[in-house]
């Protein structure tokens, strides 16, 4: 157990009073003589000198003896008892009912005429620290949640194939989007860790991903009323795949992917900001653009999860040349496109946040 801290009555001994014009204020354990100090704008030792009047002089010729004057006033009039760093400084306590002298019986100090502390921040229940590590979790949430939306788009029929299985079947172009959604989480969770604000990153999938999730629940169960106008189109035109040539189908493979990529874009980033800063109490938040570089670095996974899903058609391709075809339709979804996507998707979010 630390010993008490070290105490040195000032000589001769003073008889403090409060000070003229002194605010009381009873201390509670969770305060100190710093924190009160900033909650009103002023130096530590200005508010000790203020209840203890000499002790910021002595501070300019010997700390170590000021500071044991403290300490002895802290016990003497402020009645505190209780160390928390190892017994070098008496803290405020919780408990000082009884205790001390005179004006500064029951823990009571005084404040400066004319200010008074700033209320308590509470503190957030989300730690900054560990941003990352929690959109992790929920981004990988997604990520299995992705895939078993895509699944909800796979039939297996009664025909065998010539690997001796039965064949998989896609029962509607919706399949495409919700497969490529799947693959571009999984790339982007893997590359978070090279972003300048990954957990930023990590929280936009969820946000992105909730918006089309509920659209969809909305659109099978006949409440399309709900659903916005790009959702609209988007379902609208992803039904049953078109069978009757291979450039009908990789037309139907390509208007899902893109009707699926630029749908609420816009929305998903302010959300996502809004959300992110709220979250994690950013007072005062930090600028849009401070996350732009990420978002623009994420063209890079499109085109790695694009070619992912082109390998993924071939394998699914009513026959051998459907795969030639739909890598034409969507090789033509270059870097480029999706680099203007993505600009003016920001530019729109930009301007939601601003007239907010």
């Amino acid at each position: 157990m630390a010993s008490p801290p070290a105490e040195r009555p000032p000589q001769p001994v003073p008889e403090i009073r409060q000070p003229p014009k002194g605010v009381r204020h009873a201390v509670s354990a969770s305060e100190s003589w710093v924190s009160l100090a900033q909650s009103l704008g002023i130096d530590p030792w200005d508010l000790i000198d203020f209840n203890f009047p000499g002790v910021k002089q002595v501070k300019q010729v010997d700390t170590q003896r000021a500071t044991r004057h403290v300490n002895w006033y802290l016990a003497e009039y402020v009645g505190c008892r209780d160390s928390i760093d190892g017994g070098k400084n008496y803290a405020f306590g919780s408990n000082l009912t009884g205790r001390g002298r005179g004006d500064y019986r029951d823990g009571v100090i005084f404040l400066p005429p004319g200010r008074a502390v700033a209320p308590k921040t509470p503190p957030c229940a989300f730690d900054i620290q560990r941003a990352v590590e929690l959109e992790s979790r929920a981004a990988a949430n997604i990520r299995t949640l992705s895939a078993q939306v895509a699944s909800d788009f796979l039939r297996t029929v009664g025909a065998v194939g010539r690997t001796g299985r039965n064949i998989t079947t896609i029962s509607a172009n919706a399949y495409w989007f919700a497969k490529l959604y799947e693959i571009v989480t999984i790339q982007e969770i893997a590359e978070s860790r090279n972003y300048r604000q990954p957990a930023f990153v990590l929280h936009f999938i969820p946000v992105f991903f909730d918006l089309y999730y509920q659209a969809l629940q909305n659109w099978m169960n006949g409440n399309r009323a709900a659903v916005s106008r790009l959702w609209t189109i988007h379902f609208s035109n992803t039904g049953r795949p078109n069978m009757s040539s291979v450039l009908g189908w990789a037309s139907g493979v390509e208007f899902a992917v893109v009707s699926g990529v630029t749908g609420d874009m816009p929305i998903a980033l302010e959300r996502a900001y809004r959300s992110y800063t709220a979250k994690y109490c950013l007072d005062p938040p930090p600028a849009f653009d401070e996350f732009r570089a990420d978002f623009f670095a994420m063209g890079m996974v499109f085109g790695r999860a694009r070619t992912a899903l082109l390998s993924h058609v071939a394998q699914l391709g009513p026959v051998p040349d459907a795969a030639v075809a739909i890598g034409e339709r969507l090789g033509g979804l270059d870097t480029a496109d999706v680099e203007r996507w993505r600009k003016e998707a920001w530019a729109e979010a930009q301007r939601r946040i601003d007239s907010k």
